[in-house]
C-alpha cells in the first residue's frame, strides 16, 4: 500500500467531516475552514501523487483514489 498523508482529530464527535481537495491542491486548502469546526471530528486527506502522499508508480483513476480512500476510512475505523 502506498504511503498516503492525512490528518485526523478526533474531538469525541460521532460525526466525521472528511475533506477531499481538488485536482492539484493538497489537504493544506482547508486550515481555515478546520479551524472553525471545534464541535465535529475532521480527517483531511493529501491524495496520491498530491501534497506530502507517496507518488503511485501506475496511472489512478477514480476508482482507485476512491478505493483507497476507502481503506483509510476502515483502518481509522470510520466505516
Amino acid at each position: 500500500m502506498l504511503k498516503i498523508n492525512y490528518y485526523y482529530k478526533n474531538n469525541g464527535s460521532q460525526k466525521t467531516i472528511v475533506f477531499l481537495h481538488g485536482w492539484g491542491l493538497s489537504g493544506n486548502s482547508f486550515g481555515g475552514i478546520i479551524n472553525n469546526l471545534p464541535s465535529v471530528s475532521i480527517l483531511k486527506i493529501d491524495l496520491y501523487g498530491f501534497g506530502k502522499s507517496q507518488m503511485p508508480k501506475n496511472y489512478f483513476d477514480t476508482y482507485e483514489y476512491s478505493y483507497q480512500i476507502f481503506l483509510l476510512l476502515k483502518k481509522l475505523f470510520l466505516l
